[in-house]
């Protein structure tokens, strides 16, 4: 009997306790005012030698995870140099190289706002909802195993990079000798981009880009295009145009021939135009459209092709045709001049 007394205090004591731990635990949570302390100090409960960490609030745990990463994000930003057109570069620049691009792409894209989702290696260490319905979330990043991912993809382009650099030294044929240098250059900017990201990561310096080779391919790259000389034609095509187009090659570095047997590049151009019956007495409308086609002379090989099209109206036919040529003029100093910065070059 006392064997069977014993247990029941025992049982009734152990569950009393618990509702006391329970009682206390709710008191706690709900208790104005008492935030846990990694809220203001992370510090309080992980290494920051070990972990990279932030804190985000909301009115509910996914708001105050995504504000969590967005300024786990603004960490990177103010020393990290990436864009998307880096970004695009690189996957351009990479797609016949039979590399995988993902892991690079998302740890350059640790600086852009809209990637904090899959920020890499990012996890949730502490959530925390208070009694006024305002929810706190940290996370953090493992500074050293999250570096050694960075440091992977690192290694992975310097060995690209040697193998971009004898190839140059091997080819011949200016144009694709161009094409990798630029690889090259995008290549080391992707790099230092990721050492900057490591660094931060462990919060030390490691070594940035080799700006001696970074001077020196840009220096070469400079000068074979001021060599790449290329000679426009096209049958029919207003001379204004023609114009047009030599200016923007020659803003991007290039040299317009005037005769064709010294160009290493031949620009076919071809310019079409219909009147458009719209009803109107009024005003006379056309549709035009430009095709330039890219040669390269040495090889015969067909580069990239830049098309456009438009409508334009005036009083007259006259009118119509004088406006259009504005605008082919306007559109070519922006479309074509990112064609020739983004198209041009990127042969594989």
């Amino acid at each position: 009997m006392k064997k069977t007394v014993r247990i029941s205090l025992l049982v009734v004591v152990c569950f009393s306790l618990g509702l006391s731990t329970v009682s206390l635990a709710q008191r706690q949570k709900t208790r104005p005012g008492q935030l846990p302390a990694w809220v203001k100090d992370p510090s309080s409960i992980y290494n920051t030698n070990e972990y990279l960490m932030a804190v985000g609030s909301g009115s509910n745990l996914q708001d105050a995870q995504n504000k969590a990463l967005g300024s786990l994000t603004k960490l990177f930003q103010s020393k990290v140099k990436v864009n998307q057109k880096l970004i695009d570069d690189y996957r351009e620049t990479s797609r016949n190289d039979k590399i995988t691009t993902d892991r690079v792409t998302q740890l350059l894209s640790v600086t852009e706002a809209g990637s904090r989702q899959n920020l890499m290696n990012a996890k949730v260490l502490k959530k925390y909802t208070a009694i006024d319905g305002t929810s706190y979330v940290l996370v953090g990043m493992k500074r050293q195993e999250t570096a050694t991912l960075y440091s992977s993809e690192i290694s992975r382009n310097e060995r690209l990079l040697n193998n971009y650099e004898q190839q140059i030294n091997r080819e011949t044929n200016l144009l694709q000798r161009l094409a990798l240098i630029k690889k090259a250059l995008i290549l080391l900017s992707v790099n230092d981009n990721l050492k900057t990201q490591r660094d931060i990561l462990l919060g030390k310096k490691t070594g940035g880009m080799n700006k001696n080779v970074k001077a020196r391919l840009e220096r070469e790259y400079q000068n074979l295009r001021r060599r790449s000389l290329i000679y426009v034609t096209g049958k029919n095509v207003p001379n204004v145009i023609k114009i047009s187009i030599g200016k923007v090659l020659k803003n991007e570095g290039f040299t317009v021939s005037p005769i064709a047997n010294k160009a290493i590049i031949h620009a076919v151009v071809y310019y079409t135009y219909k009147d458009m019956d719209l009803k109107r007495k009024d005003a006379h409308f056309i549709h035009w459209s430009l095709n330039i086609q890219m040669i390269d002379v040495e090889s015969g090989k067909k580069l990239k092709e830049f098309s456009m099209e438009g409508r334009d109206g005036g009083l007259s036919e006259q009118g119509a045709l004088s406006r259009s040529e504005h605008t082919i003029d306007d559109k070519l100093h922006h479309e074509f001049k990112s064609f020739i910065q983004q198209e041009l070059l990127s042969i594989n």
